[in-house]
């Protein structure tokens, strides 16, 4: 597809090349990353992540680094950093698609848990956690991005009526205020399919979902420290939820 004329005349000094079908462009170097909306819900969507960017840019968090931000009515442009890697979705796509395993899961999952842990430190939920927003860079550094539904701790999700995440990785309850056990439900699902899964667990089946999800971890022998991170989750997110809890050892 080709980038509207609009956004060429934002940045005329700059040749830019479109990622497959989407609204984000970047430059043959790699040097500088757009991404572009021509609607009034994806530019306020636009203008929370150039926040959010910049506030996180001065917390030593791994991710792009916000240039600029311009709005013109329902237009939005975002310029960023670029990250050099590839994203999680694509490392799993790839993998499933060769049946060679491309991916280091144990170190890709504990990354996973340090990356969250450390916005929580912060005080920060992320709000859409999912291998698309997750960039594997080639020393196996993970940045998450897209902090466009980023919000503190104990912020409503609702602010000025926009919210928005990735129905397949959302909490299945619906909270009003943002909690770190929404980031962890995300994860666990994003490392069910990290280890070869492939669906989001529904209430009825959260029982049964948890139990396949440790006892793949277990067949693939990733580490006991790993697997009892996962369980110690899968406690706290059964007891947020009120459901019977299977894995207490009873």
């Amino acid at each position: 597809m080709t980038v509207p004329l609009w956004v060429s005349a934002l940045v005329p000094e700059h040749r830019l090349e479109r990622v497959s079908n989407t609204r984000i462009l970047h430059t043959p170097e790699r040097d500088m990353r757009i991404k572009f909306s021509d609607n009034v819900l994806d530019t306020a969507l636009l203008q929370r992540e150039a926040l959010w960017l910049s506030r996180v840019g001065t917390l030593g968090v791994d991710t792009h680094q916000c240039l600029g931000f311009f709005k013109d009515g329902s237009r939005g442009l975002l310029t960023t950093t670029y990250i050099e890697g590839r994203s999680l979705s694509d490392l799993i796509r790839e993998a499933t698609l060769n049946g060679a395993q491309s991916i280091n899961m144990s170190d890709t999952v504990l990354r996973l848990f340090r990356e969250v842990e450390q916005l929580h430190q912060l005080g920060i939920v992320h709000g859409d956690i999912k291998p698309a927003n997750i960039i594997v860079q080639r020393d196996g550094t993970l940045s998450l991005i897209d902090f466009s539904n980023a919000r503190r701790v104990g912020e409503l999700w609702a602010e000025r009526g926009v919210s928005q995440s990735t129905q397949s990785f959302a909490y299945p309850k619906g909270d009003k205020s943002a909690s770190p056990i929404h980031d962890y439900y995300a994860l666990l699902v994003t490392i069910l399919t990290v280890v070869g899964g492939s669906y989001k667990p529904l209430l009825s089946d959260f029982e049964s979902w948890t139990c396949m999800l440790l006892e793949r971890l277990q067949f693939l022998r990733l580490s006991t420290q790993l697997t009892d991170r996962v369980e110690t989750l899968v406690k706290a997110i059964t007891k947020d939820l009120q459901l019977p809890n299977s894995h207490s050892g009873a």
